[in-house]
């Protein structure tokens, strides 16, 4: 049996084995939705490559494949889907797989799916950015791709201030003419629980001050309504 035809029974044995355990790891969830689509005559394929999943992805380069997803054709156009993801996502604490249905990983937008996701094949990123960008981006947890707000400073995942200095995170509405009620809070790597913060807002714009930490190296976590939004990395500049 030739190399290929054996690698289509072992992926078909793969999907099937998600399909009858409703459960699997990322290549399973990825097999059955590739062959899901194929059987409902859908274009499928299966993709790998680097993820940012994690605190200590934030400034690493997209690199060795670490997770897998799809993109599919419809209307003669393709789309991205990470079914795992759009399942739920591992607890960075507990390391356990947390069933949330997420709606934002299907048919998600290629700027957005590129907060998290940088294909080993770069056709299958569906828009014009680099490795580098990538690197820098902060983490984006899974609540902003169902946000209406859009980051825009820092852009940057990595920070460089001295002790003492305030951070400033500043967020856009998308929708300025909607009522804006929401909370958010900060916390970094070792506090206890978030601390509240004063939301100050400016037309469109929703402005956080931050206290730095006396730490040389920490990740500082905005949260929204109690739930994890971006988190950076900061790295205290030395006096």
């Amino acid at each position: 049996m030739k190399k290929k035809q054996k690698i289509q029974k072992i992926n078909m044995g793969l999907a099937e084995e998600a399909f009858k355990r409703k459960k699997a790891l990322a290549k399973g969830y990825a097999l059955l939705f590739k062959k899901l689509c194929n059987n409902a005559g859908l274009e499928c394929e299966v993709v790998e490559g680097s993820s940012k999943q994690t605190l200590k992805y934030i400034g690493r380069k997209a690199g060795r494949s670490n997770h897998i997803w799809n993109v599919v054709k419809i209307n003669k156009r393709w789309h991205l889907v990470d079914v795992t993801w759009g399942a739920g996502m591992v607890s960075e604490k507990s390391k356990k797989f947390i069933p949330h249905y997420n709606e934002a990983f299907f048919m998600t937008s290629p700027a957005y799916f590129f907060l998290h996701h940088y294909p080993k094949n770069k056709k299958w990123l569906l828009c014009d950015r680099s490795k580098e960008e990538f690197a820098i981006l902060p983490l984006f947890h899974p609540i902003y791709l169902n946000s209406d707000i859009i980051l825009k400073s820092p852009s940057v995942g990595l920070l460089t201030p001295s002790y003492g200095d305030t951070l400033q995170i500043q967020f856009k509405l998308q929708n300025p003419m909607n009522s804006f009620e929401s909370s958010f809070s900060y916390a970094y790597e070792e506090d206890r629980k978030p601390a509240f913060l004063e939301v100050h807002i400016d037309e469109d714009q929703i402005i956080l001050q931050i206290p730095t930490k006396k730490k040389k190296y920490d990740y500082l976590t905005i949260y929204r309504n109690d739930s994890p939004l971006v988190s950076f990395k900061i790295k205290l500049l030395s006096h």
